[in-house]
């Protein structure tokens, strides 16, 4: 499939862009937007992924104000897909909007399930991961949806 690549990060935990590795922004390369879930830290974070592609995303406690990250639920629409943008999930929260995935963040872990015809995808974290930093691509088009976990190194 070659669609639309955005790439969908959360809990990067970082004080400042030094903290994110290089191997994070190796593997974002190519992505037309950046979905950040939450716990940025640091708005230069925002700024070091903005030069490789569009970031959009939701906030948590830790993250500065920025108008890049609002509140903790949103949308995007691209290549005829709405993609939920969550924070995290509570219990096994429905969307009543018509989406064809939602992502979320917050547990640090990585997962892919499908419940209810919804794809839920969680890109794990980029630092301080309960198995190991990882981040997701979605490669989104009209012949479907792709996945792609990646690893990368703890900054």
């Amino acid at each position: 499939m070659s669609g639309v690549r955005v790439g969908v990060m959360g809990d990067s935990h970082c004080q400042s862009a030094a903290d994110l590795d290089e191997s994070v922004t190796e593997a974002l390369a190519g992505c037309e937007y950046i979905v950040h879930l939450g716990d940025v830290s640091a708005a230069d974070v925002l700024d070091r992924l903005e030069r490789i592609a569009p970031v959009i995303g939701v906030t948590s406690e830790t993250d500065p104000a920025d108008a890049r990250l609002v509140g903790t639920a949103r949308a995007l629409d691209v290549a005829g897909r709405t993609v939920a943008i969550r924070r995290s999930l509570a219990g096994d929260e429905m969307f009543g909007e018509e989406v064809d995935v939602v992502v979320h963040g917050g547990t640090h872990d990585h997962s892919i399930e499908l419940r209810a015809g919804k794809l839920f995808v969680n890109p794990g974290s980029t630092r301080w991961a309960t198995r190991r930093p990882t981040l997701v691509i979605l490669d989104l088009s009209d012949e479907g949806i792709g996945v792609e976990v990646v690893g990368v190194k703890d900054g």
